[in-house]
């Protein structure tokens, strides 16, 4: 009898003792790689619900047997547990259906909810019947084959019929007569929040100096720093730090300069980047530089305790379409785009008007607003005037691009066209966690079907992969490894080494 307590003791042991190797094992992942699987019929331990739910139709089955759900409305996100810290993050998902574009995204700040989004699935471009030539990971379509490489058409470039698709030719823009100015000018339309830039230099230092304001209506510090790039490589960069009051009692900070620039005249195409939080006003913009543009979006500020009277403002855009949104009723308005009228006069709904026929006739349409309070957005650029705006990229490729009708000759592109299985593609893309905001051993990715509810479409999702990788454990690391994950389980340590605090 008293063996086989013995037995008994030993046995327990041995099988506690497995539990907790296969515990350590899955959370270090000593091979270095892991793979997470969702399915919309099954729960993931991993990789969490699509969300939000709203934006998906109920399980459906497809005829070949496939469980999926229906995305009506874009974007949606979900997040992926990492089991310990990785280098990479290889995400596929598999759909069916037939909206133009779709692309993944993962989230690389949650301050201003950014995401670094990459071809997915293009319609327009696999439907081309053209010549296609490849290199160094960019492919070049061609309606007439009229250069044989990548690299001939860069070095001859034309000024016209060019398009691309997630692909940057700003370092081989030249503006023809152009002339750094003398003396600077002071910009006085307002913006707020998060703002990329794109401005052109020839010769001239850049010098940019933005007049902030904390108007302190979220909880939270509001420093951020800015950066500038040329070519990839950081030129220049300014912290602005917080005011002091990180509550949200609504009071206005004092005037601030941030000012962005380099002691030494360059040339090129300069991306500034203002990671700020919607708390800060950029009140005034002053610069020499003639030619600069806003990327994507221009969240256009109030003047709320700052003016006595709402204040108007004007804008230029290339872009295709123009959404605008608000979060107060006080903004409600009649936006002026072009020769059309835009009825704002709901809370967090993107209302939307098309500008094809204005950007196909002139090359820029009009924007103004009696009030301001809006998110503006485009897939495109905005400029403050029609005598700054520059494009530093050839016409980008969007869900409305009609080649034939936008005279298109060339699409320069770095998307790869998805594996497919019947009406089934597999859209994969590689992203580096050390760029992504990895909070709480979990990053945020998102699938964009941009102008989907306009097209009157759906997109099925009916699998989600994700496989993660590093370098495999070694003797040496496994002792530190085992401590990290013991922090993060315990709640001593919230983040991993190679995430962003936001």
């Amino acid at each position: 009898m008293r063996y086989l307590r013995i037995i008994s003791i030993f046995l327990a042991a041995a099988s506690t003792i497995a539990v907790l190797v296969w515990i350590v094992a899955q959370n270090l992942v000593p091979s270095g790689i892991f793979e997470a699987h969702w399915r919309p019929d099954a729960s993931s331990a991993l990789i969490g619900p699509v969300v939000p739910e709203a934006r998906l139709l109920p399980l459906g089955i497809s005829d070949d047997g496939m469980p999926y759900r229906s995305l009506v409305e874009e974007p949606v996100n979900f997040d992926v547990r990492l089991p310990s810290t990785f280098d990479t993050a290889t995400v596929s998902v598999t759909v069916a259906g037939e909206p133009k574009i779709v692309e993944l995204g993962g989230l690389a700040s949650r301050a201003t909810w950014t995401n670094d989004l990459r071809p997915g699935s293009n319609a327009i471009i696999d439907g081309l019947n053209w010549t296609a030539v490849r290199a160094n990971g960019l492919t070049l379509y061609e309606r007439r084959p009229d250069f044989k490489t990548v690299d001939d058409f860069l070095s001859n470039l034309p000024t016209a019929g060019v398009a691309v698709y997630r692909a940057d030719v700003s370092s081989l823009v030249k503006i023809p007569g152009y002339a750094p100015a003398k003396t600077a000018q002071t910009y006085k339309t307002a913006f707020r929040g998060a703002a990329s830039l794109k401005v052109y230099l020839n010769n001239e230092p850049l010098d940019f100096t933005f007049r902030t304001q904390d108007v302190n209506r979220h909880a939270g510090a509001d420093g951020f720093t800015a950066t500038a790039t040329l070519n990839g490589s950081r030129i220049a960069r300014a912290q602005l730090s917080d005011d002091g009051n990180d509550g949200a009692d609504g009071k206005l900070s004092g005037l601030r300069d941030l000012r962005l620039y380099t002691d030494q005249p360059i040339s090129g195409v300069v991306r500034i980047d203002l990671p700020a939080p919607d708390d800060i006003v950029f009140r005034e913009t002053a610069t020499k530089q003639r030619k600069f543009v806003f990327s994507s979006r221009f969240y256009a500020a109030d003047n709320v305790g700052y003016l006595k009277d709402p204040a108007a403002f004007s804008l230029v855009s290339n872009g295709r379409r123009l959404y605008a949104t608000t979060t107060h009723p006080e903004a409600f308005q009649t936006l002026a785009v072009g020769g059309q009228k835009l009825a704002i006069d709901d809370l967090n709904k993107p209302f939307t008007v098309s500008t094809n026929d204005d950007i196909r006739a002139g090359g820029l349409v009009a924007i103004s607003s009696p009030y301001g309070d809006l998110r503006l957005e485009t897939a495109g650029l905005f400029a403050f005037a029609k005598d700054n705006f520059f494009n530093p990229d050839p016409a980008p490729v969007t869900w409305e691009t009609d080649v034939d009708k936008d005279g298109i000759d060339y699409i320069l592109t770095s998307y790869v066209p998805p594996s497919r299985r019947g009406d089934w593609r597999t859209m994969s893309a590689t992203f580096d966690l050390a760029k992504l905001s990895v909070v709480s051993r979990a990053a945020n990715f998102t699938i964009s079907v941009p102008g989907i509810g306009l097209q009157q479409k759906e997109l099925r999702i009916s699998a989600i992969d994700v496989t993660l990788k590093r370098a495999p454990l070694t003797k040496d690391g496994l002792w530190p490894a085992i401590v990290k994950m013991w922090r993060s389980v315990t709640g001593q340590q919230k983040e991993f080494v190679n995430s962003l605090t936001n």
